[in-house]
Order: C-alpha cells, then structure tokens, then sequence
C-alpha cells in the first residue's frame, strides 16, 4: 500500500496557478520563464495542461 501512495504522489499532476503558487511568483513570471526556457512547457491532456508533481518539486527544490 505505501508503494502506491508514493507512486500516486510522484504522478499527481500540477496546474499551473498551483505551480505559480508553490515558486511563489505571478502567473505572468511563470509564462515568461517558460518562454525564457527556464522551465519545461505544461503536458497537455486535451485542453487541460499540466506539470508532473515530481518535476515540480525538483524545481522548488532547486531554488
């Protein structure tokens, strides 16, 4: 049971006001530092796009 809870985690997936919210930045910082290449582009699924939580977390640990 703990492996899937940690596999559920590492696969959750983040939006993009939350991916703002944890760099703690402005919507608007966050599109330009995708532009700017500093981060990857979202994943898209249909029309939702998203970050994985694992991706994330590496780049709010490397802050």
């Amino acid at each position: 049971m703990l492996k899937k809870l940690s596999y559920s985690k590492i696969k959750r997936r983040i939006g993009r006001a939350e991916f703002a919210k944890l760099l703690n930045i402005e919507l608007e910082t966050l599109d330009a530092r995708i532009r700017d290449c500093h981060y990857t582009k979202q994943h898209q699924d249909g029309k939702k796009s998203y970050w994985l939580n694992s991706y994330v977390q590496s780049v709010v640990i490397d802050i």
